[in-house]
C-alpha cells in the first residue's frame, strides 16, 4: 500500500515537473502573452492613454470620493524614463503629464505604461497624482510610479 502511494506520488511530481517545461520563446517577457494591446504605440502623448487617466481619476473620484472632480485638461505629458527587458524589470515607460482639475488646481500626473500589462488588473497603465492619493498607495510622493 505505501509502496503503491510512493509510485503515484513520484509520478505525480514527475509529471507536473514536465508540464512546466514550456517554450516560452514565443510569448512575450517572463512566458506572458501580449496583453498590451489597447494602445499598440505606448506613447506617453497618445490621446487613448491620456483619455484612459481622465476617465480613471473621474471614476475613482466619483465612486469611491463621491466627489465630482475631473481632469479638465492633460499638458505637456513626456517620458521621464525607459526600462527595457531586463532581469530586474518589465518593459516599461515612465511619463508625467500637467493636469488641470475641474476645480481649477494643476498638479503633476505621473504615470508609468507597462508593456507587459503589470500590474495586474491594470492594462499596462497606473497613474498617481500626488495630491490625490489618498489612501497613500504609491507614497511617498507617487515615488512607485516614478524610475528609481
Amino acid at each position: 500500500m505505501i509502496k503503491g502511494l510512493a509510485i503515484t506520488l513520484l509520478f505525480a511530481v514527475l509529471s507536473v515537473g514536465s508540464a512546466n517545461a514550456a517554450d516560452f520563446s514565443k510569448s512575450g517577457h517572463h512566458g506572458k502573452k501580449e496583453r498590451f494591446n489597447l494602445w499598440p504605440e505606448r506613447q506617453c502623448d497618445s490621446p487613448k492613454i491620456l483619455n484612459l487617466i481622465s476617465k480613471r481619476f473621474e471614476k475613482s473620484q466619483r465612486k469611491t470620493f463621491h466627489r465630482e472632480l475631473a481632469i479638465v485638461s492633460l499638458e505637456n505629458p513626456q517620458t521621464t524614463a525607459e526600462r527595457h527587458r531586463d532581469p530586474k524589470f518589465h518593459d516599461r515607460k515612465f511619463c508625467k503629464a500637467q493636469a488641470t482639475l475641474s476645480n481649477g488646481s494643476r498638479h503633476h500626473v505621473f504615470y508609468l505604461l507597462s508593456h507587459d500589462g503589470y500590474p495586474p488588473l491594470s492594462n499596462g497603465l497606473v497613474f498617481c497624482i500626488p495630491a490625490y492619493d489618498y489612501f497613500r498607495a504609491y507614497a511617498p510622493d507617487c515615488q512607485q510610479v516614478r524610475p528609481r
